[in-house]
């Protein structure tokens, strides 16, 4: 399998870590939970989140979704008016 690879160095990412968990928001809402992983750009140090699970992990809502919130790693907002 190819690395990603970085569009302004054509450098392939480097993995920094595997199995990051990554929470979704949208507009400072939480809504779900997922595996991902953490690379980085060995020439810019640029980072991306790739390789993520099918599935959620969790959905705002389900049992034990207050308990993951405390090991989230990185929090993605979306957020419907950004400029």
């Amino acid at each position: 399998m190819r690395l990603p690879v970085c569009v302004q160095c054509n450098e392939e990412f480097t993995p920094i870590k595997n199995s990051v968990m990554v929470l979704f928001s949208q507009n400072g809402e939480n809504d779900c939970i997922y595996f991902a992983d953490l690379y980085r750009c060995k020439s810019c140090g640029n980072k991306i989140l790739a390789g993520f699970g099918a599935n959620a992990v969790s959905y705002k809502g389900e049992e034990g979704f207050e308990d993951l919130l405390k090991k989230v790693d990185i929090t993605i907002d979306r957020r419907e008016n950004k400029k």
